[in-house]
C-alpha cells in the first residue's frame, strides 16, 4: 500500500508533528510505503494565481504541482494532519488543495456537473484542536466540519 501523508503545521515541535511521526511509524510497521509532504518544510506556495488557474484549465500545470499530483495519483491512502484554525484549514493547506486538486486532475465537468477523477482512494483526516469536548459539543462544531471535507474536497476521491 502507498500512503501519502500531507501535514500542515508551522511548528516542527507541535503535537501535529508528533501525530505525523506516529502515523509514519504505524504504517511502516504494516509494510506500507509512506511519503510525507510537510507543506511548511517544503515552503509550499499556496497562492493560485489567475494565470495559473487559466493555464490549468488548458492542461498546463507547473512542474511542482504535477509532482504533487503524481504523489496523490499513486497513493492508495491519503492522510491529512493539520490543526483547526478559525474553523478551517491553515491557509497553506487550502492553497495546496486549490492548486493541486485542479481541473483535469481531480475533477472535470460533464454536462455542467463536476465529476471526480480520483476514485479508489481512502482518506483520513487527523484534526487536533485545543478545546474541551464539552465546548465543542455545546458550540455544535463537529457536524459543520463534515460537509466542508465530504462535499467540498473528498467528493472527488470516492
Amino acid at each position: 500500500m502507498k500512503h501519502l501523508i500531507i501535514s500542515a503545521h508551522p511548528n516542527p515541535q507541535s503535537f501535529n508533528r508528533a501525530l505525523v511521526e506516529e502515523v509514519i511509524k504505524a504504517t511502516r510497521q504494516v509494510g506500507a510505503e509512506t511519503v510525507v509532504r510537510d507543506l511548511y518544510t517544503l515552503d509550499f506556495n499556496p497562492v493560485l494565481s489567475w494565470s495559473e488557474l487559466n493555464a490549468t484549465m488548458e492542461g498546463i500545470v507547473p512542474a511542482e504541482i504535477k509532482f504533487e499530483q503524481k504523489l496523490i495519483a499513486e497513493a492508495e491512502l491519503i492522510t491529512f494532519i493539520y490543526p483547526l484554525w478559525w474553523m478551517g484549514f491553515p491557509a497553506i493547506l487550502k492553497g495546496y488543495l486549490d492548486r493541486v486538486l485542479s481541473y483535469g486532475f481531480a475533477y472535470q465537468n460533464e454536462n455542467g456537473v463536476s465529476v471526480g477523477l480520483l476514485g479508489n482512494k481512502r482518506c483520513n483526516i487527523l484534526l487536533p484542536w485545543e478545546m474541551v469536548l464539552k465546548n465543542i459539543n455545546n458550540l455544535a462544531l463537529i457536524k459543520p466540519c463534515n460537509p466542508v471535507w465530504l462535499m467540498g474536497c473528498l467528493i472527488f476521491v470516492e
